[in-house]
């Protein structure tokens, strides 16, 4: 963080609904002040985020995925993989989106601003030094060191970027699938049997000990992660209306607390 930032927080609704967040200079000076309606915030999001192809194709895969590890858990009240998908878009997202930009958002913001302030003040030393005549003074480097708080942030605090590939969860379960089909199909297999980890990790050709690691990278027990392996394609589902009034009536709860 940079040197005189001062913590903001979104303060209360004023009588418009808005609530603002102030930033403040090195001296504690107020200066610049945003403001954002939580609640119109809310309802876009709301009405947005249900639908699927918004989202790109890597953030899809993530959103089945995490469907269907959700459905297989025994502990889980619903094992509809399709069902949790719809919870997942239209009443987890929009909530937790919500929540997190009242979070995260004064901090992020300032940062980006700061980002801002310091590409238009280098703009204007470059074309002093430019209408002298004289040599340029910025490099691509310089852009960079500019933009570096800001995607730093991101890239760690955000998106959790860290060095290495992605899980390959959604292979694994494929091959996982794969290899139960051809074990019952060649009569090594009942349908509707278990196979053991020695049977798959054979049949898809790895070492036990690596085919073990996959369900425990989810918090899955074996049992589960062959459950959540046969779920493929799994397209969203209606939220029940029951479950939309549940949660309107949550959120009414604790808007009441917090008022």
């Amino acid at each position: 963080m940079r040197e005189g930032f001062t913590p903001a927080r979104f303060g209360p609704p004023d009588p418009e609904g808005f609530r603002a967040v102030s930033f403040y200079g090195a001296d504690g000076a107020e200066v610049l002040r945003l403001s954002l309606h939580m609640e119109r915030f809310h309802q876009q999001l709301t009405s947005s985020a249900s639908n699927l192809e918004q989202y790109s194709n890597d953030e899809q895969e993530g959103l089945r995925t995490a469907a269907v590890l959700a459905a297989a858990r025994k502990k889980s009240s619903l094992h509809d993989p399709d069902l949790v998908l719809a919870a997942i878009l239209d009443l987890l997202i929009p909530k937790f989106v919500t929540d997190q930009t009242e979070e995260h958002f004064p901090t992020l913001a300032w940062i980006a601003l700061q980002a801002v302030s310091d590409a238009c003040v280098k703009y204007a030393i470059s074309g002093v030094v430019e209408s002298m005549h004289a040599p340029r003074i910025y490099d691509a480097e310089a852009a960079d060191l500019v933009l570096r708080p800001l995607t730093e942030t991101i890239r760690k605090e955000f998106l959790r970027i860290k060095a290495g590939r992605p899980a390959e969860v959604r292979k694994h379960m494929e091959e996982t699938r794969e290899a139960v089909r051809q074990l019952v199909e060649k009569g090594e297999l009942r349908a509707g049997d278990r196979p053991t980890e020695e049977q798959l990790a054979e049949k898809i050709g790895i070492d036990e000990r690596l085919l073990r690691n996959w369900p425990g990278t989810c918090n899955l027990t074996w049992d589960e992660w062959l459950t959540a392996s046969q779920y493929k394609n799994v397209q969203k589902a209606e939220v029940p209306y029951e479950w939309l009034t549940a949660c309107s009536q949550l959120e009414n709860a604790e808007k009441g607390e917090k008022n």
